[in-house]
């Protein structure tokens, strides 16, 4: 199995990495062998998409991750595979809706439970 393997290039050059996965035949397949799988791939080509276009380290929207999927599919000519989110029904809401950051969640603490050994006989 393929480790995930993230280059400097992708995050500090975003440009730079784009243009050599587009350009050189091989890179495509070295991308899709080295993410694991195709939805995981795509995800790194859309974010150092948002990256190089001066767009930070947002999320990708759906659509992008969608291009970016079709584009890694035609390039290492295999079939598109489904996209969690899409396959889960949900929808992309449109950018207004979006929250500026996500709601974190309540802390809870977590309680060991206690080994079967250490247990009172009752």
């Amino acid at each position: 199995m393929a480790h995930l393997r993230v280059t400097t290039d992708e995050i500090l050059r975003p440009e730079a990495w784009l243009r050599r996965v587009l350009t050189e035949p091989e890179e495509f397949q070295r991308l899709l062998y080295q993410s694991a799988g195709q939805v995981t791939a795509a995800y790194r080509l859309a974010q150092a998409q948002c990256r190089a276009t001066g767009q930070g380290d947002r999320a990708p929207s759906l659509a992008e991750l969608k291009l970016a999927a079709r584009m890694i599919a035609a390039r290492t000519n295999s079939p598109a595979e489904e996209l969690p989110i899409e396959s889960a029904g949900s929808v992309e809401r449109d950018a207004s809706s979006r929250p500026s950051a996500p709601t974190p969640l309540p802390h809870r603490a977590f309680v060991a439970p206690t080994p079967p050994s250490r247990r009172r006989a009752s």
